[in-house]
Protein backbone atom coordinates (compact mmCIF):
# COMPACT_ATOMS: atom_id res chain seq x y z
CA UNK A 1 0.00 0.00 0.00
CA UNK A 2 1.79 3.35 -0.63
CA UNK A 3 1.48 6.15 1.28
CA UNK A 4 -1.20 8.21 -0.39
CA UNK A 5 -3.65 4.81 -0.20
CA UNK A 6 -2.54 4.77 3.73
CA UNK A 7 -3.17 8.31 4.32
CA UNK A 8 -6.66 8.10 2.48
CA UNK A 9 -7.59 5.36 4.64
CA UNK A 10 -6.75 7.04 8.00
CA UNK A 11 -9.39 10.01 6.82
CA UNK A 12 -12.41 7.48 5.87
CA UNK A 13 -12.21 6.62 9.57
CA UNK A 14 -14.35 7.57 11.57
CA UNK A 15 -13.36 9.12 15.00
CA UNK A 16 -13.95 6.63 18.12
CA UNK A 17 -16.14 9.12 19.75
CA UNK A 18 -18.61 9.30 16.82
CA UNK A 19 -19.29 5.62 17.05
CA UNK A 20 -22.73 4.98 17.60
CA UNK A 21 -23.94 4.16 21.10
CA UNK A 22 -24.79 0.51 21.55
CA UNK A 23 -28.82 -0.01 21.03
CA UNK A 24 -30.63 -2.61 22.59
CA UNK A 25 -31.17 -5.84 20.51
CA UNK A 26 -34.84 -6.60 18.75
CA UNK A 27 -37.08 -7.26 21.93
CA UNK A 28 -34.85 -6.26 24.95
CA UNK A 29 -36.56 -3.25 27.01
CA UNK A 30 -33.88 0.00 26.76
CA UNK A 31 -31.72 0.45 30.32
CA UNK A 32 -32.82 2.56 32.49
CA UNK A 33 -32.22 6.03 32.61
CA UNK A 34 -30.11 8.22 34.88
CA UNK A 35 -31.03 11.02 37.40
CA UNK A 36 -29.94 14.09 38.17
CA UNK A 37 -30.54 17.13 40.45
CA UNK A 38 -29.22 20.51 40.66
CA UNK A 39 -28.86 22.85 43.69
CA UNK A 40 -27.25 26.58 43.19
CA UNK A 41 -25.85 26.70 46.00
CA UNK A 42 -23.99 29.79 44.83
CA UNK A 43 -24.04 32.89 46.94
CA UNK A 44 -26.77 35.55 45.92
CA UNK A 45 -25.38 37.08 42.85
CA UNK A 46 -26.36 36.27 39.43
CA UNK A 47 -28.63 33.15 38.30
CA UNK A 48 -27.22 29.68 37.33
CA UNK A 49 -28.08 27.86 34.11
CA UNK A 50 -27.72 23.77 33.87
CA UNK A 51 -27.13 22.75 29.94
CA UNK A 52 -27.60 19.19 29.32
CA UNK A 53 -25.60 17.76 26.07
CA UNK A 54 -26.34 21.36 24.66
CA UNK A 55 -30.30 22.08 25.98
CA UNK A 56 -31.19 24.23 28.88
CA UNK A 57 -32.77 22.75 31.47
CA UNK A 58 -34.50 26.05 33.12
CA UNK A 59 -34.66 28.91 30.35
CA UNK A 60 -35.07 31.48 33.21
CA UNK A 61 -32.60 29.65 35.12
CA UNK A 62 -32.35 28.83 39.03
CA UNK A 63 -32.15 31.48 41.79
CA UNK A 64 -29.58 30.81 45.00
CA UNK A 65 -31.18 27.80 47.56
CA UNK A 66 -33.72 26.58 44.09
CA UNK A 67 -33.62 22.78 43.76
CA UNK A 68 -34.58 21.26 40.43
CA UNK A 69 -36.70 17.72 41.15
CA UNK A 70 -34.80 14.76 39.85
CA UNK A 71 -34.27 14.54 36.00
CA UNK A 72 -34.33 11.44 33.85
CA UNK A 73 -32.01 11.56 31.30
CA UNK A 74 -30.55 8.74 28.91
CA UNK A 75 -27.67 6.74 30.79
CA UNK A 76 -24.57 6.65 28.98
CA UNK A 77 -22.14 9.25 28.23
CA UNK A 78 -23.92 13.00 28.79
CA UNK A 79 -22.18 16.25 28.52
CA UNK A 80 -22.83 18.71 31.66
CA UNK A 81 -22.72 22.32 31.72
CA UNK A 82 -23.12 24.78 34.55
CA UNK A 83 -23.04 28.47 33.54
CA UNK A 84 -23.08 31.74 36.40
CA UNK A 85 -23.75 34.72 35.66
CA UNK A 86 -20.94 36.34 36.52
CA UNK A 87 -18.59 33.58 37.63
CA UNK A 88 -18.33 31.46 34.95
CA UNK A 89 -19.09 28.09 32.95
CA UNK A 90 -18.11 24.80 34.31
CA UNK A 91 -17.88 21.70 31.90
CA UNK A 92 -18.13 18.29 32.58
CA UNK A 93 -18.40 15.26 30.26
CA UNK A 94 -19.80 12.19 32.58
CA UNK A 95 -20.49 8.71 32.09
CA UNK A 96 -23.62 8.23 33.75
CA UNK A 97 -24.73 4.43 34.77
CA UNK A 98 -28.28 3.41 34.12
CA UNK A 99 -30.10 3.36 37.40
CA UNK A 100 -27.81 5.75 39.24
CA UNK A 101 -28.53 9.31 41.15
CA UNK A 102 -26.34 11.99 41.01
CA UNK A 103 -27.05 15.60 42.80
CA UNK A 104 -25.20 18.63 40.86
CA UNK A 105 -24.33 21.61 43.82
CA UNK A 106 -22.82 24.48 42.41
CA UNK A 107 -20.82 26.97 45.23
CA UNK A 108 -18.90 29.50 44.88
CA UNK A 109 -15.19 28.78 44.52
CA UNK A 110 -12.09 30.50 44.13
CA UNK A 111 -9.75 30.20 40.94
CA UNK A 112 -5.96 30.96 41.01
CA UNK A 113 -4.19 33.23 38.75
CA UNK A 114 -0.33 31.98 38.76
CA UNK A 115 0.31 33.12 35.48
CA UNK A 116 -0.38 37.34 36.57
CA UNK A 117 0.34 36.71 39.91
CA UNK A 118 -3.18 38.29 40.88
CA UNK A 119 -5.28 37.16 43.96
CA UNK A 120 -7.59 34.37 42.92
CA UNK A 121 -10.91 35.63 40.99
CA UNK A 122 -14.09 34.43 41.65
CA UNK A 123 -15.42 31.79 39.45
CA UNK A 124 -18.11 28.85 40.27
CA UNK A 125 -17.48 25.40 40.98
CA UNK A 126 -19.81 22.03 41.03
CA UNK A 127 -19.90 19.50 43.36
CA UNK A 128 -20.82 16.08 42.27
CA UNK A 129 -22.40 13.67 44.72
CA UNK A 130 -23.47 9.97 44.56
CA UNK A 131 -26.76 10.01 45.99
CA UNK A 132 -27.69 6.43 45.40
CA UNK A 133 -24.67 5.39 47.42
CA UNK A 134 -26.74 6.78 50.58
CA UNK A 135 -29.65 4.81 49.77
CA UNK A 136 -27.80 1.58 48.84
CA UNK A 137 -25.93 2.23 52.47
CA UNK A 138 -29.53 1.04 54.43
CA UNK A 139 -29.03 -0.93 57.73
CA UNK A 140 -31.93 -2.74 58.55
CA UNK A 141 -32.76 -0.65 61.26
CA UNK A 142 -35.64 2.30 61.91
CA UNK A 143 -32.82 4.73 61.92
CA UNK A 144 -33.09 7.86 59.28
CA UNK A 145 -29.93 8.35 56.48
CA UNK A 146 -29.16 12.08 56.79
CA UNK A 147 -26.59 13.60 54.42
CA UNK A 148 -25.51 17.15 55.23
CA UNK A 149 -23.45 19.11 52.38
CA UNK A 150 -22.00 22.39 53.39
CA UNK A 151 -21.60 24.61 50.11
CA UNK A 152 -20.35 28.03 51.86
CA UNK A 153 -17.64 29.44 51.92
CA UNK A 154 -17.04 28.58 55.92
CA UNK A 155 -14.93 25.84 56.29
CA UNK A 156 -17.01 24.05 58.79
CA UNK A 157 -20.26 24.16 60.63
CA UNK A 158 -21.91 22.11 63.51
CA UNK A 159 -25.06 21.22 63.62
CA UNK A 160 -27.32 19.43 66.04
CA UNK A 161 -30.43 16.90 65.38
CA UNK A 162 -31.82 16.11 69.11
CA UNK A 163 -28.63 15.25 71.29
CA UNK A 164 -26.09 14.29 67.77
CA UNK A 165 -23.71 16.98 66.82
CA UNK A 166 -22.13 16.90 62.96
CA UNK A 167 -19.59 18.83 62.26
CA UNK A 168 -19.89 19.52 58.48
CA UNK A 169 -16.51 20.47 56.55
CA UNK A 170 -16.65 22.69 53.50
CA UNK A 171 -17.40 20.61 50.04
CA UNK A 172 -16.99 16.93 52.10
CA UNK A 173 -20.66 15.49 52.68
CA UNK A 174 -20.62 13.99 55.89
CA UNK A 175 -23.26 11.36 56.44
CA UNK A 176 -25.29 9.62 59.35
CA UNK A 177 -27.91 7.53 60.28
CA UNK A 178 -30.18 9.05 62.90
CA UNK A 179 -32.83 8.41 65.41
CA UNK A 180 -35.87 10.91 65.27
CA UNK A 181 -39.35 10.58 67.27
CA UNK A 182 -42.41 11.69 65.65
CA UNK A 183 -42.65 12.64 62.19
CA UNK A 184 -39.98 15.40 61.80
CA UNK A 185 -36.07 15.39 61.74
CA UNK A 186 -34.71 19.09 62.78
CA UNK A 187 -31.42 20.20 62.23
CA UNK A 188 -30.06 23.56 63.82
CA UNK A 189 -26.91 25.27 64.02
CA UNK A 190 -24.63 25.02 67.11
CA UNK A 191 -24.61 28.27 68.64
CA UNK A 192 -21.03 29.54 70.02
CA UNK A 193 -22.70 30.11 73.47
CA UNK A 194 -23.86 26.51 73.31
CA UNK A 195 -20.12 25.06 72.33
CA UNK A 196 -18.39 26.30 76.24
CA UNK A 197 -19.75 25.30 79.43
CA UNK A 198 -23.54 25.05 80.43
CA UNK A 199 -25.26 28.05 81.88
CA UNK A 200 -25.14 27.74 85.82
CA UNK A 201 -28.41 28.18 87.23
CA UNK A 202 -28.79 31.47 88.05
CA UNK A 203 -27.96 32.03 84.45
CA UNK A 204 -30.18 32.91 81.70
CA UNK A 205 -31.33 29.97 79.81
CA UNK A 206 -30.82 30.19 76.00
CA UNK A 207 -33.67 30.83 73.98
CA UNK A 208 -34.45 27.46 71.43
CA UNK A 209 -32.33 27.72 68.26
CA UNK A 210 -34.93 27.78 65.14
CA UNK A 211 -34.74 24.88 63.07
CA UNK A 212 -32.38 25.11 60.28
CA UNK A 213 -33.81 22.47 58.25
CA UNK A 214 -36.67 19.91 59.02
CA UNK A 215 -37.51 16.85 57.11
CA UNK A 216 -40.69 14.53 57.08
CA UNK A 217 -39.63 11.24 58.31
CA UNK A 218 -42.24 9.53 57.37
CA UNK A 219 -41.39 9.21 53.81
CA UNK A 220 -39.14 6.45 53.45
CA UNK A 221 -36.23 8.02 51.78
CA UNK A 222 -33.03 9.28 52.44
CA UNK A 223 -32.45 12.47 53.11
CA UNK A 224 -30.13 15.54 52.08
CA UNK A 225 -29.62 18.68 53.16
CA UNK A 226 -27.12 21.42 51.74
CA UNK A 227 -25.75 24.41 53.67
CA UNK A 228 -25.62 27.73 51.42
CA UNK A 229 -25.36 31.29 51.98
CA UNK A 230 -28.18 33.27 51.37
CA UNK A 231 -25.84 36.51 52.04
CA UNK A 232 -22.05 36.48 53.62
CA UNK A 233 -22.20 34.95 57.01
CA UNK A 234 -26.16 34.01 56.09
CA UNK A 235 -26.72 30.20 56.82
CA UNK A 236 -29.37 28.81 55.15
CA UNK A 237 -30.42 25.34 53.76
CA UNK A 238 -32.05 23.18 50.75
CA UNK A 239 -33.16 20.07 51.20
CA UNK A 240 -34.15 16.77 48.95
CA UNK A 241 -34.77 13.30 49.47
CA UNK A 242 -34.03 9.97 47.39
CA UNK A 243 -36.90 6.87 48.25
CA UNK A 244 -34.86 4.01 49.34
CA UNK A 245 -34.94 1.12 47.59
CA UNK A 246 -37.64 -1.90 49.45
CA UNK A 247 -36.06 -4.20 51.81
Amino acid sequence: MNARLFLACLIALPPLHAAEKKKPKDGEPPPPPAHLLFVNAVEDRGLAFVVLDGQDVQRRGFHNGQVTGWLGVASGARQVRVEHEPLGIVEKESDLAPGSHHALIAHNHSQPQPETGRPPRPAIGVLWVDCGEAARGRAGDDKVPLTVINATSQPEIMLKTGALKLKARRLQPVKARVSAEGSFLSLTLEREEEKKDPPSDDSQEPQEASPLASVNIEEKAAFFVVLLEKTPGEIAAATFSLALPAP
